[in-house]
């Protein structure tokens, strides 16, 4: 404390002649503290504010440690910032040039490629973070190619955040040179890389590919052992082969130890794993199989949106025969599946759900219009009827409340026939959908819902033959 307080008492005098106007004493001040030392802490803002006070006052060097050592947020003065950044810029100070093109940047005074030019100038002339911006810069612009040397120029210049984005580079673009930069930044303690790098050696093959497969299987155990989630999954995939990153290699085939792997990875929030579990607990010759439990992570991987579960499931439930109640849930599943890219659910979709392929004409369309003008329940049907090509039967019984049934529409007569009494037709096309849309929408207005058929199907055609008749409209323009 007494050797803080002397050293103090060494710059008074120093910080008395720059408070009286001394530029000299200026710029010694805003080194002692931008270094710190002799009873000061190292203090950017206040140094910026004397180098500021002697670059205005004509001191190069003042504005030169200005530009190349303090932020532009820490100067007052934004116009003097800028100038000492110019000047020390056209010194050939690369720092400066860095300076002067984060500022432009963020003041907004260049676009476009412009501000890719100010940060090139700065990495042609050295300057480590520019190289790492004019990296970021090509990645954003989709130019990886163009990227890399810039990267790679920062991060072995030891630019960690270069490093990192190299690393990613690499990783990303299976660029066999990953492995050595995956080695340098794993060394650091980054816990993504330990996994990258782990599941990297996993996945090797050749002559040395088992002793790559333990090295893989050290770091996954490290990067799962500190939290990450696709680590503790990956690492179960070298206990059991059926998961989908990989498997097999450097660990003995035991399920039993990838289950509490994969509930971990599972709490992490890899929703993946649920699909996993669902799997292995209903693996044929487990000890521990578990159908049950094999439902339950099979549903829960479903609703967290994993195609592969959801056409699994949907397939499952399409499997009971005529089940209404379970069809309807497998195209629900099944129909998610196929938006996701899971082309297998195509056909198991045909299989519970008829495709209606007729379209509506424009003779419809002008006869809907009459019809929906007498009667709106009525044209919703003729609607549904057109749109999915029902038959009459189906047309004029069906329980318009439950028709709409998302990915298809549900042609249910069982209130009026026992002979086939439900069809199901998958919804493919935009009209389709808005004739759902216009029959739910009528079906909600009571008051338009009360003019709706009624009676047994013989009774329903007589009053829609009537009310056709009566706009010499052909029905054949409906039914199929």
């Amino acid at each position: 404390m007494t050797h803080v307080a002397m050293a103090s008492r060494t710059l008074l005098p120093l910080i008395k002649r720059a408070k009286n106007g001394d530029v000299d004493a200026q710029l010694s001040l805003g080194r002692h503290y931008l270094a710190g030392g002799q009873g000061v802490a190292r203090n950017l803002a206040a140094a910026a504010g004397w180098l500021a006070r002697a670059f205005a006052a004509g001191n190069t060097e003042a504005g030169r440690l200005l530009a190349e050592e303090t932020p532009a947020a820490l100067c007052e003065d934004a116009a003097l910032y800028m100038r000492a950044c110019q000047q020390a810029a056209a010194a050939g100070s690369a720092r400066a040039l860095a300076a002067l093109a984060a500022l432009r940047e963020a003041t907004g005074a260049v676009a476009g490629d412009a501000v890719l030019d100010d940060w090139l100038a700065a990495a042609r002339a050295g300057d480590l973070p520019a190289c790492r911006r004019v990296g970021e810069l090509l990645l954003a612009a989709g130019d990886a190619d163009g990227a890399r040397p810039w990267l790679s120029a920062a991060a072995e210049g030891g630019d960690g955040p270069a490093a990192a984005m190299l690393t990613d580079l690499l990783w990303r673009t299976g660029d066999p040179a990953a492995g050595a930069w995956l080695e340098k930044t794993a060394a650091t303690g980054d816990v993504e890389a330990m996994f990258r790098l782990g599941a990297l050696l996993a996945d090797a093959t050749g002559a040395t590919a088992a002793g790559a497969h333990k090295q893989g299987a050290a770091w996954l155990k490290r990067a799962a052992g500190l939290g990450h989630g696709r680590a503790m999954r990956r690492l179960a995939a070298m206990y059991v082969n059926i998961i989908a990153e990989g498997g097999g290699g450097g660990l003995r085939a035991d399920p039993g130890r990838a289950i509490p792997l994969l509930e971990r990875a599972a709490a992490t929030g890899v929703v993946e794993a649920w699909w996993d579990l669902a799997r292995i607990y209903d693996l044929p010759r487990f000890a521990g199989r578990d159908p049950r439990r094999a439902r339950e992570c099979l549903e829960r991987a479903a609703r967290e949106q994993v195609a592969p579960a959801q056409l699994a499931l949907g397939l499952r439930l399409a499997a009971r025969e005529k089940d209404l109640t379970a069809w309807l849930a497998a195209g629900r599943w099944l129909a998610l599946a196929l938006e996701a890219g899971e082309t297998d659910a195509t056909d198991a979709l045909a299989g519970i759900a008829d495709s209606a392929t007729a379209a509506s004409t424009d003779a419809t369309a002008t006869a809907l219009a009459a019809v929906r003008g007498v009667s709106p329940l009525v044209a919703a049907r003729l609607g549904l009827a057109s749109e999915f090509a029902l038959t009459e039967r189906e047309a004029l019984c069906l329980d318009m409340t439950r028709a709409d049934q998302g990915w298809c529409l549900l042609a249910d007569v069982s209130a009026h026939f026992r002979y086939k009494p439900w069809r199901l037709i998958h919804v493919e096309r935009a009209s389709q959908r808005a004739a759902l849309a216009e029959a739910a929408a009528v079906c909600r207005d009571s008051k338009l819902a009360a003019n709706d058929l009624a009676g047994e199907l013989r009774a329903r055609s007589r009053r829609l033959a009537r009310l056709l008749d009566n706009l010499t409209i052909d029905a054949a323009l409906f039914f199929r």
